[in-house]
């Protein structure tokens, strides 16, 4: 499978990204959660808050930990639908980081998990955070993620959302990807 790579700064125009961002934001359907994972038999506290959609059965498993499939609300599904057109995919999992602040972040890591696909639609609302991508231990991209931003990458590269000191506004991050089902554990 080909990966495609693109960038589309506007992909949501800025009122269907506001609304996405209420919705997110206040709906009872979407279960925002701080996970912990294991590392060297210590518990660390992920630095953001974290929740998930996917198609009943699929689990992604990722950290240690797995992530079952449950559904998908319609404003998701919506959203889901138009970018499987798009991107020509089959998206059925979708994870949820919420960036609260500058301070909340995600480290350098590749989403290489057994029984992931590749390509992933990354789209963003609320403020604009800086999102590196390392395509070879010489180059390294950055994107300038704003409200309604989608980027098209292959999560086999090393990538990260730094930290960005000073930066209070809140920032939402859908991650859609195509998990085969019964593969991932």
């Amino acid at each position: 499978m080909a990966v495609i790579q693109s960038f589309i700064p506007d992909y949501l125009s800025s009122q269907d990204a506001q609304a996405l961002t209420t919705w997110l934001q206040n709906s009872d359907r979407v279960n925002w959660e701080i996970e912990a994972f294991s590392i060297f038999g210590r518990s660390i506290r992920v630095p953001r808050q974290t929740a998930w959609f996917g198609d009943p059965g699929v689990v992604y498993r990722y950290t240690g930990l797995d992530h079952a499939g449950l559904g998908w609300p319609v404003e998701m599904c919506t959203l889901r639908d138009d970018l499987c057109e798009m991107a020509g995919l089959n998206f059925n999992f979708v994870i949820l980081n919420r960036y609260r602040s500058g301070t909340d972040y995600m480290g350098w890591h590749t989403d290489a998990e057994r029984g992931a696909e590749p390509q992933i639609a990354s789209l963003s609302v609320g403020a604009k955070r800086t999102f590196k991508v390392r395509q070879d231990p010489d180059e390294t991209v950055s994107y300038d993620l704003g409200d309604g931003g989608l980027l098209m990458f292959d999560g086999r590269n090393r990538h990260q959302l730094p930290r960005r000191a000073g930066q209070n506004g809140e920032r939402i991050n859908m991650t859609f990807r195509r998990i085969n089902p019964g593969i991932s554990h």
